[in-house]
């Protein structure tokens, strides 16, 4: 019989999360044409005037090189559909980084908290760890972030969703959103193994570790830098009808 009693979960799980979070990451640094391949996004040579392949139009061009402006009204909604199935793909990796890392930050507060503790919510027993190990305020912050943005506004309304189809609060199920957060979450769970083992982990060092050492993600980054795929889907489309109305 397969003995699991030693699996860690979190560590599973926090991996998972950020191997998830690469994913969508990719998306917006790999040319389009690998992009759509690698979500596989079928393209049909035909679909793009006067252009016989997905790759002599985008050349090396990635999501982030998109100008709506330059491109042409016709296989404006081309790029459109492709967007918004771009969009889609990194939703999807968005929300598996925020359950999988959810599971982690629940795992490791079970595994430290006092058991006449183990009834409180979520957030209780979080808020309890760190105010008896002295958390300072920026501390009791950065838990706070994690929990109204992540486990509050995306886990939750996820995992406990009111429909079947749609996402609540889909906008933040971004790469850049959900990358700012899940640093948070990050930091307080480095100071429960600072205050659970005797260390004196860095957040931010730890951080950039883990990130650009391990998961091949920037640990730091600009949210300006990271385009949203529906918006820039909304604008081909109406570059593309407001030509065809011109062209009546």
């Amino acid at each position: 019989m397969l003995d699991l009693n030693d699996f860690d979960i979190a560590q599973y799980a926090g991996n998972k999360a950020l191997d998830e979070l690469y994913k969508a990451y990719r998306i917006y640094i790999e040319p389009i044409s690998k992009a759509l391949a690698n979500n596989n996004i079928h393209v049909v040579s035909y679909d793009f005037k006067e252009n016989h392949d997905i790759d002599i139009l985008s050349s090396n061009l990635t999501v982030r090189d998109i100008d709506v402006d330059s491109s042409d009204p016709i296989n404006a909604l081309h790029w459109s559909s492709y967007l918004t199935a771009l969009r889609e793909a990194e939703a999807k990796y968005c929300i598996n980084a925020v359950i999988f890392f959810q599971i982690k930050m629940e795992s490791v507060i079970n595994d430290v908290i006092e058991e006449n503790l183990s009834e409180l919510s979520f957030y209780r027993k979080w808020n309890q760890f760190l105010k008896s190990h002295n958390a300072t305020q920026e501390e009791l912050d950065h838990f706070n972030r994690y929990c109204d943005n992540i486990y509050r506004k995306m886990r939750n309304t996820t995992i406990h969703a009111k429909q079947r189809f749609g996402i609540i609060n889909a906008e933040l199920f971004r790469f850049p959103y959900v990358h700012k957060y899940i640093k948070f979450g990050w930091y307080s769970f480095v100071f429960l193994l600072n205050k659970t083992n005797g260390l004196n982990m860095n957040y931010e060092d730890n951080w950039l570790q883990i990130c650009q050492s391990i998961h091949r993600i920037p640990a730091n980054i600009s949210e300006e830098d990271f385009c949203d795929m529906s918006i820039l889907s909304e604008k081909m489309s109406k570059k593309h009808y407001d030509y065809i109305n011109q062209n009546l």
